[in-house]
């Protein structure tokens, strides 16, 4: 360890590489639209172009800044596993969409959800 190299495993490796995809195709707010985090950059690196050029007299990398919300918890699949098909409906969650959420618990995959899927689950 001299040289400070750090040698994953290739399970960790996969694992680390699936939450990088994950929050890379998470949208933010920016001049007004939603964005995905692959065209901020592609904006932030033409903003920096256009001030090296001269085009531009200021530059900001600080906005937007990521909001990393974790809603993937023991707590949010449990509510999932424990909502049974009438009482998805009476809070306005189709029959599919909780089939298909709990398909990804039992297969312990990623939670993807909607915000307003994610706020009709909200463990108050």
């Amino acid at each position: 360890m001299d040289n400070y190299v750090l040698r994953l495993n290739p399970e960790a490796v996969r694992k680390y590489l699936e939450i990088i995809r994950e929050k890379f195709k998470s949208s933010v707010a920016y001049c007004g639209r939603s964005y995905h985090w692959d065209t901020i950059i592609q904006l932030k690196t033409q903003e920096l172009a256009k001030f090296i050029l001269g085009k531009k007299k200021k530059i900001d990398f600080s906005n937007p800044s990521p909001y990393l919300v974790n809603v993937d918890d023991k707590e949010f699949r449990g509510r999932i596993l424990s909502l049974s098909t009438g009482e998805a409906r009476k809070i306005g969650i189709r029959k599919n969409t909780l089939w298909n959420l709990k398909k990804r618990v039992r297969e312990k995959k990623s939670l993807k959800t909607y915000s307003k899927v994610s706020k009709k689950l909200a463990i108050n």
